[in-house]
């Protein structure tokens, strides 16, 4: 269960875990389907959905444990797949650019925009090899620096041949991006959207959990605590309520704390097992 834990909300590395260890949030469901497509279409997409869904988690989960899985067009397991993802520090008129600059550390050196996107190209040496992807995380601005940086990037995703999504809790910047080139070039991803959506009008559902997804998440990080309520279906967890707001229900009706998303967390030392206690 500590292992489960550090994934959920950690990402710390380490292998697959099995399927029974793991709840599918409909963020990790929404990016396999769109890896599931036959090939990039040339678009960006733009996955919303408010703050503490599990967007950041999801999308780490999806590169570190579902990316491994796919296997090629022969049906072979994957073992060059490229993925990389950006977390952006979601402050106002953070320059996006300069901030993955900073992540990957290439300083004042110009170019480096092309090294990456180099990379993210299919190998022409390896046709059988899936399509590279680009998750850009927290990217909440509007600014005219993001934009310009965003066009950019759409350009060379059209011509390279590697998914882009942007992943955003911003509903507006959102809406503003679905709108660029008219939905040709930036699109809503299509499972963060509910049928009818338009480019110009995006209809998003806020990739909402299932409240069995929330049973089956409590009973994972909260093994043995609540036979009871297993049974009677969790009364005190609704449909639509966020991972984080589960946990604080579950926090308060037992003695082991567990909030994600809280900087006292990360102090905490685990009470299951030694292993658990591990930093």
């Amino acid at each position: 269960m500590a292992k489960k834990r550090q994934v959920i909300f950690d990402m710390l590395p380490q292998p697959p875990l099995p399927p029974e260890m793991t709840v599918e949030s409909p963020i990790v469901l929404a990016l396999e389907d769109l890896y599931t497509s036959p090939q990039p279409d040339g678009r960006t997409y733009v996955l919303y959905a408010p703050p503490t869904q599990g967007k950041t988690c999801g999308a780490r989960y999806f590169l570190q444990d579902h990316l491994p899985r796919f296997k090629d067009s022969k049906g072979r397991p994957t073992t060059d797949t490229q993925g990389i993802m950006i977390t952006g520090p979601g402050a106002q008129k953070e320059n996006y650019f300069a901030y993955m600059a900073k992540i990957l550390g290439v300083g004042d050196c110009k170019g480096w925009m092309y090294s990456l996107i180099a990379a993210l190209m299919p190998d022409p040496r390896n046709p059988n090899r899936l399509s590279s992807i680009l998750l850009l995380d927290n990217f909440n601005t509007a600014s005219q620096d993001n934009r310009y940086f965003l066009e950019a990037l759409i350009a060379a995703s059209v011509r390279c041949g590697f998914y882009t999504v942007v992943i955003t809790q911003e509903k507006e910047f959102a809406n503003t991006m679905s709108a660029m080139n008219k939905g040709m070039k930036i699109a809503p991803l299509p499972g963060a959207v509910r049928e009818g959506s338009t480019y110009s009008d995006p209809k998003w559902n806020d990739l909402v959990w299932e409240k069995s997804l929330l049973c089956d998440m409590v009973d994972l990080l909260y093994p043995g605590e609540f036979e009871s309520d297993t049974k009677s279906g969790y009364t005190w967890i609704t449909h639509g309520m966020t991972p984080t707001e589960a946990c604080w229900e579950a926090d308060k009706r037992t003695k082991k704390k567990w909030l994600p998303s809280t900087p006292e967390r990360k102090k905490r030392k685990y009470t299951e097992s030694p292993e658990a206690q591990q930093p």
